[in-house]
């Protein structure tokens, strides 16, 4: 199980590791924790936990992937030595849980295709196209699929006047400005005036060379995941979960805080729309799931309007923590989160065998 990685969600990631690394099967999968860190060098734990083994110490691995020095309980292994201890390790799949950089932008899978490792989700190609916010919805937008209005530009600080007059005479205020290729709404926010622009632009060209400033659609905010399934004879279906609505109590929009500080947000599944609207989100997510190439499963986020469905966003690593929707949403198909890691496996295992 991979968590951890250089991205600003790195505690995030450690969250999803620990929760999806505790509700799996240990009758049936001897799992080892690996934190990848922010230095490039790989945490793994010095054992491999089974059934037989004391949860209280698998706990503990994940309380010193928190530290920054290791323990006894971990191997340090330096990025130059990794190809070399993999071979010698032979594990049968990487259940990854690194959200944003390198985890999620194709890195680490093209890293994994090249051992011959499976990994859960999906491969490369897709990976590095969906964790660019502007690629994305310019495919999306190409097959149909509704999404906002949107400029992508390399920020400058000369350029600030001109794209601020640029967007109002697109698709005015209030807009969304965020980086290009982040996720958990880092370095995402909602400018109401002229004069929040700029710092807006500033901060989310930290963490992305390309800015996306995007109109905001008013509306029903949901999430939706996808989960594809293999079936008798290696036939695949692919799943749309119930969505589910979210209610930020104290922010004008799902962000940071919002969803990862328990109580700030009412997370209603499934969510309260009216049947044709509920069916017209799970279609379109099933479909901009296959329209991007996106293998195993996903979550799609989006703003309902008067009925219609705007794609925001696709997350081919999803939160896995507690209070993470890809979870909610398949409790309520009646998937527990043990059954979600069996098809998350499955899947990988599934993809390696046929290729």
């Amino acid at each position: 199980m991979l968590c951890g990685g250089p991205s600003p969600e790195y505690e995030v990631s450690l969250s999803s590791g620990r929760g999806v690394t505790l509700a799996l099967d240990r009758g049936r999968y001897a799992v080892r924790p690996v934190c990848v860190r922010r230095n490039g060098d790989w945490w793994l734990a010095r054992q491999e936990f089974g059934e037989a083994d004391d949860p209280s110490k698998l706990k503990a691995v994940f309380e010193s992937f928190a530290q920054e020095e290791p323990d006894q309980s971990i191997e340090v292994v330096p990025p130059q030595e990794l190809a070399a201890r993999m071979n010698a390790l032979q594990p049968d799949c990487a259940l990854n849980m690194i959200h944003g950089e390198f985890g999620e932008d194709g890195s680490l899978q093209a890293l994994l295709e090249l051992l011959g490792l499976p990994c859960t989700g999906s491969d490369a190609l897709a990976s590095t196209l969906t964790m660019d916010k502007s690629l994305t919805q310019a495919l999306l937008a190409r097959r149909g699929i509704p999404v906002p209005a949107y400029l992508a530009v390399e920020y400058s600080a000369k350029a600030e006047a001109g794209l601020l007059s640029e967007a109002l005479d697109q698709f005015g205020l209030p807009c969304f400005i965020k980086p290009g290729n982040t996720g958990s709404s880092v370095g995402v926010h909602r400018v109401e005036t002229p004069e929040q622009f700029p710092e807006a632009l500033r901060d989310a060209a930290q963490y992305s060379k390309v800015v996306m400033i995007e109109q905001a659609i008013s509306g029903v905010e949901v999430s939706c995941g996808v989960l594809e399934r293999i079936g008798d004879g290696g036939s695949l279906e692919r799943v749309a979960f119930p969505p589910t609505e979210i209610v930020p109590r104290n922010a004008a929009f799902f962000n940071y805080e919002a969803k990862y500080v328990a109580g700030m947000t009412d997370e209603i599944t499934p969510a309260r729309l009216p049947e044709d609207a509920m069916h017209e989100v799970q279609r379109l997510a099933v479909e901009t799931h296959t329209a991007t190439g996106c293998e195993g499963f996903s979550r799609v986020d989006m703003i309902v309007q008067d009925g219609q469905p705007y794609v925001i966003e696709i997350n081919t690593v999803p939160g896995m923590t507690p209070t993470s929707l890809l979870p909610a949403g398949a409790a309520a198909h009646g998937i527990s989160m043990t059954q979600l890691m069996d098809h998350f496996i499955q899947h990988a295992w599934h993809r390696a065998n046929r290729v």
